[in-house]
């Protein structure tokens, strides 16, 4: 039987076939397809291919990336490196841009990583480099995190690809923390665009809400990504309303 394969592997498949491919970067909430359409993609893949996860990655420098990358490196030109939950390596935006400049265009690379901690990869590249090629893609993913927004503040964990909208119900204890980070870095950016709103509304929900909505035992749950998004924020201001971005 048949299985159904992701609308988008085609159009990566082509991607990459190009006599110079550029970097491939896939991003979605959890649970949308990524991974399963990349490995459909390396079942008929022709040429030499290295798949690695930093899901349970235990490093906390750039060496696993730039071992991932040599272990590619070494099958030959033009082989294909494809690095899964890329936003759980430390420093990775600054690691890979580094390592395709020294060798542009030497493995056809596809990254893969949920929304929010890549947004706020791309917002980090942003603010260290000064480079805006990519603010319209921030802004997409900043859209795309809002779909998964309850009305408490909390952010749902899945997008259920079937149905074309999250899966109900379901609360994570990282999501919400994730976004929230990565929100405060979109209001950061572009200040008045509104990204302040669903940013505070998280922020009170974070602060007030969670440990009872979630039944999280004590002591409550240290969430790294909520304390440094506070640490970020600016200092406290009257409150003005401002439109919910579209």
């Amino acid at each position: 039987m048949n299985s159904f394969e992701r609308p988008f592997v085609a159009r990566l498949e082509q991607r990459l076939a190009e006599p110079a491919p550029l970097m491939q970067i896939l991003v979605g909430p959890r649970q949308v397809g990524k991974t399963m359409g990349v490995r459909q993609l390396l079942a008929r893949w022709s040429g030499a291919w290295h798949y690695a996860s930093a899901d349970d990655l235990l490093a906390a420098d750039r060496s696993w990336l730039l071992a991932q990358w040599q272990t590619a490196s070494r099958m030959g030109e033009g082989a294909l490196l494809v690095i899964d939950e890329v936003q759980k390596a430390p420093n990775w935006t600054e690691t890979v841009k580094s390592l395709w400049d020294a060798a542009p265009g030497c493995l056809r690379v596809v990254l893969l990583g949920s929304s929010a901690l890549m947004l706020a990869g791309v917002m980090q590249r942003r603010f260290a480099t000064g480079d805006t090629r990519y603010d319209e893609l921030a802004r997409s993913l900043a859209r795309g995190l809002l779909a998964l927004q309850l009305p408490d503040g909390a952010f749902l964990n899945r997008w259920n690809t079937a149905a074309n909208s999250p899966v109900p119900g379901e609360r994570s204890k990282y999501a919400t923390g994730e976004a929230f980070w990565a929100l405060t870095l979109m209001h950061r950016a572009f200040p008045g665009e509104g990204w302040d709103r669903p940013a505070r509304l998280t922020a009170d929900y974070l602060a007030l809400h969670r440990d009872d909505v979630e039944q999280q035992k004590y002591p409550p749950w240290a969430d790294q990504w909520a304390a440094t998004s506070n640490a970020h924020r600016s200092p406290t201001r009257p409150r003005r309303r401002t439109a919910r971005p579209r």
